[in-house]
Parts: C-alpha cells; sequence; structure tokens
C-alpha cells in the first residue's frame, strides 16, 4: 500500500515508511509489505521532470539564477537573466514538499504550479492544473492544507513577479 508525508517518518504495518524530497528537484519514496511474514522494502527516486529540468538537460549547463533569498540589489538582474536565458523569471524545480491529493501525488514548490507524479514509479506525469481551475498564472504554495469539513483543498500562493503577487 501506499501513503505519502512530506519527508516524515511515518507509516504503519504495510505502508510507507518515509516520503519526501531530497536535493534539486529529486522525489524519494521508501515502502515496506508484509507478505507471509516476510518484509518487503522498496526504495526509489526519480528527478521531477519540469520544464526547467528539460531545459536545463537540452542546455547542458544550469539556466536560472536564484531569485527568492538573493539580496534586493541581484533580484533584478538575476530576473532578467532568467528571463533571457530560460524564457520565464522563476525556475519551476518543484522540490520543496510532496502531498497526495484527490488521487494525484503533486510535487511542490512555492510560486509555480505543482507537478504530478506516478504514485508508484515517481514518473513525472506533467504538471497540474487541476484539470483547469488552476491558471498558470496564479501561485500554488508548496504546504497547501486539506480542509477537514469539506476536504477541499486550501492554498496560499506567492510570486514576486506576476500579479496577483498573493493568492489566497
Amino acid at each position: 500500500s501506499h501513503g505519502y508525508g512530506d519527508g516524515a517518518a511515518a507509516g504503519d504495518e504495510d505502508g510507507v515508511a518515509a516520503v519526501g524530497e531530497a536535493g534539486e528537484r529529486t522525489g524519494y519514496a521508501v515502502s515496506s509489505q508484509s507478505q507471509e511474514g516476510v518484509r518487503r522494502i522498496r526504495y526509489r527516486n526519480r528527478y521531477v521532470r519540469t520544464n526547467s529540468w528539460h531545459d536545463e538537460l537540452r542546455h547542458g549547463s544550469r539556466l536560472f539564477r536564484p531569485l527568492m533569498n538573493t539580496s534586493g540589489i541581484s533580484f533584478l538582474p538575476h530576473a532578467m537573466a532568467n528571463l533571457l536565458m530560460g524564457g520565464n523569471f522563476l525556475k519551476d524545480s518543484a522540490n520543496t514538499a510532496l502531498t497526495s491529493f484527490a488521487g494525484r501525488l503533486l510535487a511542490l514548490q512555492d510560486t509555480m504550479p505543482p507537478w504530478e507524479l506516478d504514485a508508484d514509479t515517481l514518473e513525472t506525469v506533467g504538471s497540474c492544473d487541476f484539470d483547469g481551475s488552476l491558471p498558470f498564472y496564479v501561485p500554488f504554495t508548496a504546504h497547501p492544507k486539506v480542509a477537514p469539513g469539506t476536504g477541499e483543498l486550501l492554498f496560499f500562493g506567492f510570486n514576486p513577479v506576476y500579479p496577483p503577487h498573493c493568492s489566497v
């Protein structure tokens, strides 16, 4: 069986022991299963193949400069360099958190839409716009919450480049 979390140790007798993120754009899962008294451990990891991942692979080197933790003086030059080199101000790295919602395993980062992963293989399915209900310009958080009463996914988003700069 599968279960997903945010990297904290979790699981039950026949569930996931740990799921999380490690390094740039990579997700991993460790699951255990008991069968006829024998416990089997399965580990798998994959790079989240975002648009930026494909672009940098084709280019053979890094295209994006950091924006989120830079000084005010370097923000604008880095943003312009990103636009010229990578075609976008922000890199879609999907490297902050994993969550499971509505039968989808999502790789998340702040400021960009989530990326859906196959829950078993961790292969990248593609960018997720929740069947057209999430416009490309709405920033998405890496830490959404599920409303206990309704089961709706709640998120906020911050985007330093495109308005609206904050969405709820």
